[in-house]
């Protein structure tokens, strides 16, 4: 396969793994509907459920860390995290206590599976109290580069495959250069950042060729000075990187992003951020997105409930006395 029809398979993959990435990445909730059913959880913590009120977000959110310490199970977290929902849902509304919401929507972080979401949950902290907020690691930020330490970089590349190993080796000895290889080593390895810097300086190290000095021929040993010219033993006729094919196109889509400046090829973007969706981090979706209803905030009968249903008005007048009084007109 040439690289031309390398090239193309690999955008339709990449076209391919955008359409999967598409259709699930807004969201990671269950697709069942949350109904407020019985859980074994629940039936361990009834009283203190039942005890829980809306007005009182803390009281949801301190059960929950409680109910998470001791969690065993997965339906342990995830009565935990119903708490931590109706926690952040209620001071939400409320608008008046950013800890407690901040601290319910960490607890949610730092429960979820799924790191896309985890990134989204600290996103939201982040507007709710910057100053809960934790450093996110996970993402690159834009990084300025100098112009000429980004051709360096990229002629370096050339050089090397070139077989041209002691200007490559002048090149990378410049820190600038060095970062450019460091900040953008997912797009030569692939698969996100790499230790690109050590393949480097070896190729650097190992050209020009020992046997012919890059002239690609050398003579015969038994013909002396005067014998056949024949190809190099070591290099065969073609100093410089080996390279596959999906090891050329790495390093032409390197040299191709940081070449371009504000011009910057989508397809060496996607290889960048392995084609992450990007979310807005809204506030009112949280309960959406982790898959509860808010308004199933009290526990009564077994099961979540609204606080306005019809349900829990009619537990607190209490069963109609059939027995007592009488029939209007009964003498």
């Amino acid at each position: 396969m040439n690289a031309r029809n390398q090239a193309q398979t690999l955008l339709l993959l990449i076209l391919a793994m955008l359409a999967v990435r598409g259709a699930s990445a807004q969201t990671s909730r269950p697709d069942t509907p949350d109904d407020g059913g019985d859980g074994v959880a629940e039936r361990a913590y009834t009283d203190r459920l039942e005890a829980l009120t809306p007005g009182d977000p803390i009281g949801y959110l301190e059960l929950g860390e409680e109910v998470l310490a001791t969690a065993r199970t997965d339906t342990d977290t995830r009565l935990a995290r119903r708490l931590f929902t109706i926690a952040y849902e209620q001071t939400r509304l409320a608008g008046t206590d950013a800890g407690t919401q901040a601290s319910a929507c960490i607890a949610l972080a730092d429960t979820t599976r799924f790191e896309r979401d985890r990134r989204w949950l600290w996103s939201i902290v982040r507007l709710i109290e910057p100053r809960y907020a934790e450093p996110d690691w996970s993402r690159t930020v834009e990084r300025v580069v100098s112009d000429e330490a980004a051709f360096r970089a990229a002629e370096t590349l050339g050089l090397l495959r070139a077989g041209r190993g002691l200007r490559a080796r002048e090149a990378l000895r410049d820190e600038r250069v060095r970062e450019v290889f460091d900040w953008y080593a997912g797009l030569l390895t692939g698969t996100g950042p790499g230790d690109v810097l050590t393949e480097l300086d070896k190729q650097a190290d190992r050209w020009p060729c020992p046997e012919c000095k890059n002239d690609r021929v050398v003579r015969t040993p038994e013909g002396g000075l005067r014998g056949p010219r024949v190809r190099c033993f070591t290099c065969r006729g073609n100093p410089g990187w080996e390279l596959d094919d999906r090891g050329l196109l790495a390093t032409l889509r390197f040299e191709s992003r940081v070449l371009s400046g504000v011009q910057r090829s989508w397809g060496a973007q996607l290889a960048a951020d392995l084609a992450e969706p990007l979310r807005d981090p809204d506030p009112a979706a949280v309960a959406d997105a982790v898959g509860f209803d808010p308004d199933l905030n009290l526990f009564r009968g077994g099961r979540w409930v609204g606080g306005n249903s019809v349900e829990i008005e009619d537990e607190r007048a209490g069963p109609a006395d059939s027995t007592s009084g009488g029939t209007p007109g009964d003498g």
